[in-house]
């Protein structure tokens, strides 16, 4: 039970227009603990592509000799942002995570620069 002398008064206007007093007597509701949880699944369950998929995706797509060229150069990057005692796989998760945070990117934004910064300490911006 909630003990109202430690809770300010709450107005009726405040209760009317917002969901401040729904969630003082929120006892867990458990439909809403179920949606919760399922959104959390599916979210979770989101199909995952590896880099082999990722570059054959792109080597059908377009036989270009300069897209064969910028996925080295990628790879390289990563090898350089993962660091050069991590192991394939390690690289190839990297690749991913740079290729979705730059995917529809048109100009470098320092909250990418600071996000990069955050999952590699090392990453120092001679690297972009």
């Amino acid at each position: 039970m909630i003990d109202y002398q430690t809770y300010p008064r709450i107005t009726g206007s405040l209760r009317a227009h917002s969901d401040i007093a729904e969630r003082l007597h929120y006892r867990g509701d458990t439909d809403e603990l179920l949606r919760r949880r399922q959104q959390s699944l599916n979210t979770n369950s989101r199909k995952s592509i590896t880099w082999q998929e990722l570059q054959q995706l792109f080597l059908k797509n377009n036989s270009n000799s300069t897209i064969e060229s910028q996925i080295k150069q990628l790879r390289k990057y990563a090898i350089e942002f993962a660091g050069s005692e991590s192991d394939a796989s390690q690289i190839d998760s990297v690749c991913i995570y740079l290729f979705e945070l730059f995917r529809n990117v048109n100009q470098i934004q320092v909250s990418l620069l600071k996000e990069l910064k955050l999952r590699f300490p090392t990453y120092t911006q001679q690297l972009v």
